[in-house]
């Protein structure tokens, strides 16, 4: 995982109130220094993670999570600025200062929400237990796991923080890795018997990894939101208010629709 150092500005949050001086006195309140840089919004982000945040055949950064996050800024008059950083220390970051938000593919969880700010759930989610139908074409559910058996998960996930709770208990190693594609190869491999991860993301690996299938959809129902560093209190405000004009205008919609034509089971338009 690449890593590009940022040399943040620091700037003081604040609302400018202006008189507008009509008739009835109306008055506008303008958002000032949202971000650390004038002008930019900074992203950290663990990429890639197809097919939220992922390098094209191009070479140029897409995604689902790419264009919203992009929309949201265009709204805000702000430039975008991706910084590539491992998602285990990912909070941290934000909570230092490191950019100004988080983009991917991130769970809102009390845990996390001690250390940032999140905003509006933006997407749900379950998570996956994906298998290697040529080496272990029976297993069908996580139920089929036995103990002994391995399964690979991403570090500081979701995904490794419910296999942790409900299947080291039962004697089934959990395996983490620090990049999500490095659980993909195990699996291929054979050097565990199974990936929990992200539903979605899972979707999108097996399509390019013909050995590879979803065996069990685990309700958890996850809600992603975007991390903002909690010094950030009117970023914060902006974002929600963008994201329900999207909304309520349908870019959204149009956004989602484009990515997701055939959600596939357990991921769900969120609505509000």
């Amino acid at each position: 995982m690449r890593m590009r150092n940022l040399l943040a500005v620091a700037a003081m949050v604040s609302l400018v109130a202006a008189a507008c001086g009509d008739d009835e006195g109306t008055t506008t309140t303008a958002a000032a220094d949202l971000t650390q840089t004038a002008g930019v919004l900074t992203v950290g982000s663990d990429i890639p993670w197809e097919p939220f945040e992922y390098y094209g055949d191009d070479g140029e950064l897409t995604g689902f999570d790419v264009e919203v996050i992009e929309e949201i800024a265009s709204r805000l008059d702000l430039e975008v600025e991706w910084v590539e950083t491992a998602f285990d220390t990912i909070f941290t970051q934000l909570a230092t200062g490191a950019f100004d938000v988080v983009a991917s593919g991130a769970t809102i969880t009390p845990e996390r929400a001690q250390q940032v700010d999140f905003t509006d759930p933006y997407y749900r989610a379950e998570q996956a237990l994906t298998i290697n139908t040529a080496l272990t074409p029976d297993i069908a559910s996580v139920d089929d796991l036995s103990e002994g058996d391995r399964v690979a998960v991403q570090t500081g996930t979701t995904g490794e923080a419910w296999a942790q709770d409900n299947l080291e208990p039962l004697g089934i190693e959990v395996v983490s890795y620090e990049e999500s594609a490095d659980t993909y190869i195990a699996l291929e491999g054979g050097q565990v018997e199974g990936v929990i991860f992200d539903e979605p993301s899972a979707a999108a690996e097996t399509v390019n990894r013909p050995t590879l299938a979803i065996a069990d959809v685990i309700t958890t129902n996850e809600e992603y939101g975007f991390g903002v560093d909690p010094a950030r209190a009117a970023l914060l405000q902006a974002m929600n208010d963008a994201f329900a004009d999207m909304l309520a205008d349908g870019t959204y919609q149009a956004i989602y629709d484009k990515w997701f034509p055939n959600a596939p089971a357990g991921s769900v338009l969120y609505s509000g």
